[in-house]
């Protein structure tokens, strides 16, 4: 066999892999976006509902509200389309392992890498609650993007859990980290980390300093934490690498 057949499959299955994560990825994005979109659509038409009351007599104002029920209406059947395209908008709630989902995350995501990485879970028994897919498709895309940052032999990737008590609010883009209790999640690495303010753009959709790569991993790693009231941010400094922490409820 020569040199040139042998690779041929293997080339093929690396794109088939990363053209089903992108998909899966989308996936679930599409969800979530749903997800918000109908929330909000909800409050929209129950007020316009109350608006139509106020507005009898008046047909000017009453045409007026017609009309944005009917296009609050047309995007929530878009919402639907969203939905069913990712598989429905309500996700199953169960309860699992951390240590087990971590664990699975990282054999994906470092199925091919060259570097070191290490585990470190404090407490084996803890168990989180929420869509375990969707939060195990976060980790491996966030382990991931870490493997990417530092590849080769002399790459490190360290990832944590443990149950940490949060005593004051910390924001980030649309999300808060009020007080409680919440299990912590870190994945770090030792890359070149991210240049001045760019580490608050790295969740943003399609943002990405690496080519050939479409940056919705960590997009859409903050949009299921959101949904799922936890909080996600990331720490870097130039030459030093990332860290990104990722809080779910304890409770």
């Amino acid at each position: 066999m020569t040199e040139k057949s042998a690779n041929k499959p293997v080339q093929l299955q690396e794109i088939d892999r990363d053209y089903l994560r992108r998909l899966e990825t989308l996936s679930i994005f599409a969800g979530t976006i749903a997800h918000d979109y109908n929330n909000a659509l909800t409050v929209v038409l129950g007020n316009l509902s109350l608006a139509r009351l106020e507005a009898q007599g008046n047909s000017e104002l009453l045409d007026v509200v017609k009309d944005a029920e009917s296009a609050s209406v047309r995007m929530k059947k878009l919402t639907e389309r969203l939905a069913v395209f990712s598989r429905g908008i309500k996700s199953p709630k169960t309860r699992f392992l951390l240590s087990g989902l971590i664990n699975r995350s990282a054999e994906k995501a470092l199925a091919d890498y060259a570097g070191t990485f290490t585990i470190n879970i404090k407490d084996e028994s803890l168990e989180a609650e929420g869509d375990m897919g969707q939060i195990e498709k976060v980790l491996e895309n966030v382990i991931l993007n870490a493997a990417e940052a530092s590849p080769g032999p002399g790459g490190v990737i360290t990832v944590s859990a443990e149950r940490v008590q949060v005593i004051e609010n910390l924001f980030f883009k649309e999300i808060e980290l009020t007080p409680g209790e919440y299990y912590l999640i870190r994945v770090g690495d030792n890359g070149p980390g991210v240049p001045g303010g760019d580490v608050n753009k790295i969740f943003d959709p399609y943002y990405t300093a690496k080519d050939g790569r479409d940056g919705l991993g960590l997009a859409l790693a903050y949009a299921v934490i959101k949904r799922h009231r936890g909080y996600i941010n990331a720490q870097s400094e130039e030459d030093k690498g990332v860290v990104v922490n990722i809080y779910l409820p304890a409770e």
